[in-house]
């Protein structure tokens, strides 16, 4: 029997060309999307016996090189309102490896990094993949960057805005926020991004809810964002005033949540600000 815990694996190898990945895409009954490796894990299993049991389940692979978890997990809610929290893992095999694949799929591929985040749709796939290439290939420049995120509430509802149509991830939905500047604390940037993009000044603040972090590598530097999120009440009357950066907003309550496409780090924060819980 499954859990709500999923385990995801990032299957790659080291080729004469760098490394290579490995992805399958699904029957059109189960999506007929490309993914990584995925699963549930049964009453009883650790994540990495469930890792184990679907290798040789869906790929046929009894024997890998390594398994490892990244230390990276996500959570997402299913179209009929299911909170599931997916573990990730990396899992190196042999150059001479054969696939033997499920009838779950219907083809798989042997991937460059650029390819397989060509093909995968979903954001976490694409990071947890990112995270796995940049530990297992020669260093590059390392910045770390400071984000803030501003989850606004009024009357049990909380604001969320949209970015542009020819905006990176066109049309999603996110919090107000931005880069924190030069010599600022947490609050002040916060404060600051949310007059800026939504003319919200009349604020009370309340605490930080928690910080996500994701990760950007780029031809020759890994930059690393690390996004807080800061949880503040609007008491007046105040209107929104949008600026060019985001194309409408909505006040939205907890049952509202599900109807809206999020980028991890801001659906992480709203899953706890409306105590949704995988």
């Amino acid at each position: 029997m499954k859990t709500n815990q999923q385990v995801e694996a990032i299957i790659w190898r080291r080729a004469a060309t760098g490394l290579e990945f490995l992805i399958a895409k699904r029957t059109p009954e189960r999506g007929g999307f490309w993914q990584p490796l995925t699963g549930g894990v049964e009453i009883g299993e650790s994540f990495e016996q469930a890792v184990r049991r679907e290798l040789i389940e869906e790929f046929g692979l009894t024997q890998p090189l390594a398994v490892e978890p990244l230390n990276f997990h996500f959570s997402y809610v299913m179209k009929d309102g299911q909170a599931l929290n997916e573990e990730v893992f990396s899992v190196e095999v042999s150059a001479k490896t054969t696939i033997g694949l499920s009838e779950e799929h219907t083809q798989y591929r042997w991937c460059s990094q650029t390819e397989a985040e060509l093909l995968l749709i979903w954001e976490d796939n694409k990071e947890a993949l990112r995270r796995v290439a940049i530990a297992n290939q020669p260093e590059k420049l390392f910045i770390r960057i400071p984000a803030v995120a501003v989850i606004v509430s009024r009357d049990n509802h909380c604001l969320i805005v949209q970015r542009g149509a020819n905006d990176s991830f066109p049309n999603t939905w996110e919090l107000p926020g931005g880069l924190i500047e030069t010599n600022e604390d947490i609050q002040k940037a916060a404060l600051r991004e949310l007059a800026e993009e939504t003319g919200l000044t009349k604020v009370n603040v309340h605490n930080i809810l928690n910080t996500n972090v994701y990760v950007i590598e780029l031809s020759d530097v890994i930059k690393e964002v690390a996004h807080t999120t800061l949880h503040v009440t609007l008491e007046s009357d105040q209107p929104v005033i949008l600026s060019g950066e985001h194309q409408a907003f909505a006040w939205i309550k907890k049952e509202e949540f599900f109807s809206y496409n999020f980028s991890r780090h801001n659906r992480e924060s709203l899953m706890k600000y409306f105590n949704i819980t995988a």
